[in-house]
């Protein structure tokens, strides 16, 4: 009962906009946030990770879009991990840990947007509420022998760009979206080095280049 009398005295007490904002919160779908969050946090992110967010994005629409915002606890990200483990049409084999991770990152941040921007301070992110996710090893692995000589024979019966690319990504370490987002500003011939402004993790950083790498 005296349960009951703190409510009543803490709903009298909310302003029209706080209840509002309640209701808004109990009937705003995942799919209305994502469209949201599209509009008003997409535009300023990078453009691989727009790209990458995008895809996410829709995945999330299709499969979990006309669940409710407010409802979807740790019980139910769970079993939303679950189903991206399977494996479905759109991903045969199941997504693996490193793509689970990052739709979680997604969902995280857009429960942080909308509790401290869109007026919904009451909702609960639930990233933090599942175990996390173990990532398999890094890989280390390094052309030996005559691999690279017979990669790049095969590069160039494919097409031989294919094989620029390649010869530049073993001189220089540099990522594929990295190389194919680069802009003739960005490479100092005069002291042999290419920067790399705002990389995957966050970071700019200089590229020394050899011989090969300029040719």
């Amino acid at each position: 009962m005296a349960w009951a009398l703190k409510k009543e005295a803490e709903l009298d007490r909310q302003t029209p906009e706080e209840a509002y904002q309640r209701v808004e919160a109990r009937h705003f779908r995942l799919a209305d946030a994502l469209l949201r969050y599209e509009i008003d946090v997409l535009p300023d992110k990078k453009p691989t990770t727009q790209r990458r967010e995008l895809v996410i994005m829709a995945d999330l629409k299709a499969t979990f879009g006309e669940l409710v915002l407010s409802e979807i606890n740790g019980q139910r990200l769970a079993l939303m991990v679950k189903h991206w483990e399977r494996p479905s049409d759109a991903h045969p084999k199941g997504l693996g840990a490193h793509s689970i991770r990052l739709y979680l990152a997604l969902i995280s941040h857009l429960y942080m947007i909308a509790r401290s921007e869109w007026g919904m301070p009451e909702l609960v992110n639930p990233v933090p509420l599942i175990r996390k996710l173990k990532l398999p090893r890094g890989r280390d692995r390094r052309l030996i022998g005559d691999e690279e000589e017979r990669l790049l024979v095969a590069c160039e019966k494919t097409n031989p760009e294919l094989a620029d690319i390649v010869r530049f990504a073993i001189e220089t370490a540099m990522r594929q979206a990295e190389i194919m987002d680069l802009t003739w500003d960005r490479i100092d011939f005069r002291n042999h080095t290419i920067f790399l402004q705002d990389t995957k993790n966050g970071e700019s950083r200089m590229v020394p280049l050899s011989i090969a790498a300029e040719d």
